[in-house]
């Protein structure tokens, strides 16, 4: 087919954007398989993190901060994180390195130096 022959629409409503139902189903199977695989070779490390958490602030400290976000088309919905300043951190006002626990503040991300920087250094 000669590229003069071709008209606009008939590439944007042509076949080839149209995805079958079958397609759909395998591409959302194939997302869930990658997220648990993910989420199971993560595991270790959250583990570690929620260890590292426990030990520094005790067993009565919470080890996950909820967060309210707003999503699409302004909708609210909560993250869960891994707490990284002490329970009592806004207590004297929001900034200070006073507020982060010794496991963020030995991981270097949350101090202020970048991964970059901290490659230099």
């Amino acid at each position: 087919m000669r590229l003069a022959a071709l008209s606009p629409s008939s590439i944007i409503f042509g076949e080839g954007f149209e995805e079958s139902d079958f397609k759909q189903w395998l591409l959302r199977g194939l997302d869930v398989l990658v997220s648990i695989g993910l989420l199971v070779a993560s595991l270790p490390v959250m583990l570690l993190t929620a260890l590292a958490i426990i030990l520094e602030e005790g067993w009565r400290a919470p080890v996950l901060f909820r967060q309210r976000r707003v999503g699409r088309y302004g909708k609210p919905f909560n993250v869960l994180k891994f707490r990284s300043m002490r329970v009592d951190a806004e207590r004297d006002g929001p900034s200070g390195p006073h507020r982060m626990t010794r496991v963020t503040l030995g991981s270097g991300v949350s101090s202020g130096r970048s991964a970059l920087t901290s490659c230099r250094s």
